[in-house]
């Protein structure tokens, strides 16, 4: 039935096809296709026209299918499906494999409907819900894979039609969008959107809602609530909570849950699974959530973390570690400096993962319950209190966090004195050199309060650090937080992965992943003797990239981080960039389980024939490399002269640099230029010097005396 206007039902009809369950548009034996199809062709182009099928109070749509025929790759908008329009509506067995926005149930106050049965998919709106409705929704089941199986219509989604629409919904389709409303969710799924549940507040108030089994998968942001008016959020059981971060563009701030800093709700959720490849688990930063009996078979090494609001995770199990991580890394949980809500407890208790719990505490004036929290493969417990050790900075979450102080705060109700307090420090250049110094009050620890107390201790640039931070309260409780973290500043950073492409052709000052998709040219921007046996996830054609599993770089925002791997002698790759100013050191950022090895890497610079195939080069020296453990455990390596010294690479204009594989087994994330005279050791001791010239019998009229001093310190001691 081709439908150019509003279909309106009046109010006391049921508007009933063949069907009374759900169905689909397959054909029967015969091979004709059964069912009632309303084809909707008004409005196209706008959302905000008349809806396709009206349905006035008390009236209901049953057994139907509708299909747009027009709609296709292009994403046209429409005005919804269907838009109820007073109270006692109904839809059952309804089923709309392509609408733009599906089922309207805002723009009327809608109380008492009842959904059962609604299936398809849509492309920006799923089903929207507010001023004053109230209702059920049950057994609804929202797929892309209703369109792909549109048999009827000439544009089912079949082969190359499917990647734009899909990057569409994901950059757009929020499924179900609840404003002022009261629902409940029974055994409702969604699958391939932005975000499966959107909770905001419309006219100063918020939903309420109760889900059994409201689940999703394949979405970017699972649960997103941002009603700055009272709303609570239950749901219980929900089989699916699966999450997505890569491969569309644009998108940003993925997490399972996100709560921004004006939520004011409330959300709760029991046994809830999360898996798929994502970058954050919880993002909080407002309201008060709560989670708990969940099963983190997928989490994401950055864990959750809560800037704002009130969070609680109990009875939690984490498994498997994706974006940022391998293996079973200690769970992260950090609350920032402004998490916490009065008169509420943040709680992370009786939860584990295979290494165990990190929890930080950055606002150590809130109360934390933080006890029981263990590992499954160690001896490890973690338990918090009464002595409380937050606010640490830098934290180690991301590489590159140059400082001057290492800063945390620490709490305890019976007070600390600062002669229980010590901060020991390991600090190594990326040079290998490196000393260890225990900080008190008596050595340049600077303490100030007394109950809640702030702590710096100094940092020198460019280190990596090991720091155990040892805190006793006046009642001889103590507490200790170990953490490993870099204050490494580089000059610049090129990405292994980012080689020259297209004959030469460079991005002067790249961001994360700008050279995504570029295509080189083989002999003149790259030389791979054995192509084809990595990922073409990131570029199609040159030296094997693969995504990597190296520590975050806050630059990143969520970002795929890529490595070049699959490592064979011959290989090469080009390197132009302005390289700034200066003179550096090089360092590799390389990883490899196969032990340590000499010359693995020739680093040059092209002196003639660029964008040719007939480039000449000059040699500048060799990385090598440390046994890491394994292909993703990376570690800085310098370059090293023929002399074995470090190479001092002089900057200050457009370059090429290439790096020429020696040996195989090993995978490289990067490359760095960090100044040559930002990399001293302080002597461990300050020694001084009491000079006074003293004349001499023997020395001629006029000149001064000699002064000779036999130094026992190392080179890197200043005098």
């Amino acid at each position: 039935y081709h439908v150019t206007n509003t279909l309106d039902v009046p109010s006391g009809v049921e508007l009933r096809g063949p069907y009374e369950l759900r169905h689909s548009t397959w054909p029967g034996a015969d091979n004709i296709f059964k069912g009632a199809i309303l084809q909707p062709y008004g409005g196209q182009g706008t959302t905000s026209g008349p809806p396709a099928i009206a349905l006035e109070a008390n009236s209901g749509l049953v057994g139907m299918t509708i299909s747009y025929e027009s709609q296709w790759t292009n994403c046209f908008p429409f005005p919804p499906a269907i838009q109820g329009r007073g109270a006692n509506v109904y839809m059952i067995g309804v089923q709309c494999p392509n609408p733009y926005y599906f089922v309207d149930l805002d723009t009327y106050t809608c109380t008492n409907h009842f959904i059962d049965m609604l299936d398809g998919w849509a492309l920006n709106t799923g089903v929207k819900i507010g001023n004053g409705s109230s209702g059920t929704i049950t057994d609804c089941h929202a797929n892309w894979t209703f369109w792909i199986d549109n048999f009827a219509s000439p544009h089912a989604l079949q082969g190359a039609a499917q990647a734009p629409v899909i990057a569409f919904a994901m950059s757009n389709l929020q499924y179900y969008v609840v404003g002022n409303c009261s629902e409940l969710f029974v055994k409702d799924f969604s699958i391939i959107e932005n975000m499966f549940m959107h909770c905001s507040s419309e006219n100063g108030v918020g939903p309420t809602i109760t889900g059994i089994s409201a689940m999703c998968d394949s979405t970017y942001q699972c649960l997103v609530f941002d009603s700055t008016a009272p709303c609570t959020f239950n749901d219980v059981n929900l089989e699916w909570l699966v999450s997505l971060n890569g491969g569309y563009s644009g998108l940003t701030n993925q997490a399972i849950i996100l709560t921004p800093s004006n939520f004011v709700g409330t959300v709760r959720l029991f046994n809830s699974p999360v898996w798929g490849p994502h970058n954050n688990d919880y993002e909080i930063n407002g309201g008060d959530v709560g989670l708990e009996l969940v099963h983190l078979w997928q989490y994401a090494y950055q864990g959750t973390t809560v800037n704002g609001g009130a969070f609680h995770l109990i009875n939690c199990g984490a498994f498997n570690v994706v974006d940022g991580g391998s293996g079973y890394p200690p769970y992260n949980v950090t609350f920032g400096t402004n998490a916490g809500i009065a008169g509420i407890t943040n709680e992370v208790i009786g939860s584990f993962s295979g290494d165990g719990w990190n929890v930080a505490d950055g606002n150590v004036a809130a109360p934390a319950d933080v006890w029981m929290d263990y590992a499954v493969l160690t001896n490890s417990v973690l338990d918090l209190g009464p002595v409380i050790i937050g606010d640490v900075s830098p934290d180690g979450v991301y590489q590159f966090q140059p400082a001057s102080a290492l800063s945390f705060a620490a709490y305890s109700p019976f007070g600390i004195n600062p002669s229980g307090i010590s901060v020991a420090l390991t600090q190594t250049n990326p040079l290998g050199q490196g000393r260890s110094i225990t900080y008190t009050t008596a050595n340049g620890l600077v303490v100030s309060g007394t109950n809640g107390i702030s702590v710096t201790a100094p940092l020198v640039t460019n280190m990596v650090y090991n720091a155990i931070i040892k805190v006793t309260d006046a009642n001889g409780n103590a507490a200790t937080n170990r953490l490993s973290f870099d204050t490494v500043n580089p000059a610049l950073t090129f990405e292994a992965e980012d080689f020259d492409y297209a004959s030469g052709s460079y991005v002067a000052y790249p961001t994360p992943d700008a050279y995504f998709g570029l295509i080189g040219t083989a002999s003149i921007d790259y030389s791979n003797g054995i192509p084809t046996q990595g990922s073409a996830s990131y570029r199609p054609e040159g030296l094997e990239t693969e995504g990597d599993g190296d520590q975050l770089r806050a630059s990143y925002g969520g970002l795929q981080d890529y490595d070049q791997g699959f490592a064979n002698a011959g290989n090469w790759g080009n390197y132009t960039r302005p390289y700034p100013a200066g003179s550096y050191n090089i360092y590799v950022r390389i990883a490899s389980p196969n032990g340590a090895q000499t010359q693995v890497i020739n680093l040059s610079e092209v002196t003639g024939g660029w964008g040719t195939a007939a480039q000449t080069t000059t040699n500048m020296g060799t990385f090598s490399y440390q046994d890491t453990g394994s292909w993703q455990t990376y570690t800085w390596m310098p370059l090293l002269s023929s002399n074995g010294k470090p190479f001092v690479f002089q900057g200050g204009s457009v370059d090429t640099l290439r790096a020429t594989q020696l040996k195989t087994g090993y995978n490289v994330n990067y490359y760095m230029l960090v100044s040559t005279n930002s990399q001293l050791i302080p002597a461990q001791t300050p020694v001084t010097l009491n000079l006074a010239e003293q004349p001499s019998a023997n020395s001629p009229s006029g000149t001064s005396p000699s002064l000779t001093i036999n130094w026992p310190g190392s080179i890197n001691d200043t005098v």
